[in-house]
């Protein structure tokens, strides 16, 4: 008698039901990273070329996360955020961990059925605390002081300063009279 292989039914919906509940939930995250790095993530370098301009955001020390991203503003798009836990530590330096969430997207605003998730760390610890941070959002935001807020201006307005002067030397333009890069 030939022996019969048996084929395990595919649960269909259940798939399709995990694949919704991660695109959900990678689209939370993505729009909360993209959101609170406008807010208070700070530029840490610009380039601009012939046909696009590429620009790198860093925060750290919110809620024992810190975050990183890269627009590539180009007609093509060409954007990615990454997000770093660190528990136990307030702050760290840009990228000195391997981050637990990162996504790549092409097109000019975030699309889910239109990323790439790079990386995506299954532990449950770091998805609590990032679920709870992005429901506590307002008040960890409000836990900044004013000094903080003006320290920040003030580097976001020196950096530019210094990307303009920069800009202004390579295209031969005078800077007498700027502050020295």
């Amino acid at each position: 008698m030939p022996v019969r292989s048996r084929k395990s039914a595919v649960d269909y919906g259940k798939l399709m039901r995990q694949i919704d509940a991660r695109k959900r939930l990678i689209e939370r995250y993505a729009e909360f990273v993209i959101d609170i790095l406008d807010i208070r993530g700070q530029e840490t370098d610009r380039r601009v070329g012939s046909c696009h301009t590429r620009i790198e955001e860093w925060l750290t020390g919110f809620a024992h996360f810190s975050f990183a991203s890269v627009y590539g503003m180009t007609d093509m798009g060409g954007n990615e955020i990454k997000v770093f836990y660190h528990p136990g530590k307030d702050e760290i330096e840009n990228n000195s961990l391997s981050p637990v969430l990162e996504v790549y997207w092409q097109s000019h605003g975030f699309d889910i059925d239109e990323c790439q998730v790079k990386k995506f760390d299954v532990g449950i610890p770091w998805q609590k605390a990032f679920d709870r941070a992005i429901r506590n959002k307002d008040q960890i935001l409000n836990r900044t002081s004013k000094a903080e807020i003006k320290a920040k201006q003030t580097f976001r307005q020196t950096a530019t300063i210094q990307i303009l002067i920069k800009e202004m030397k390579r295209l031969g333009l005078k800077t007498d009279g700027l502050p020295a890069e």
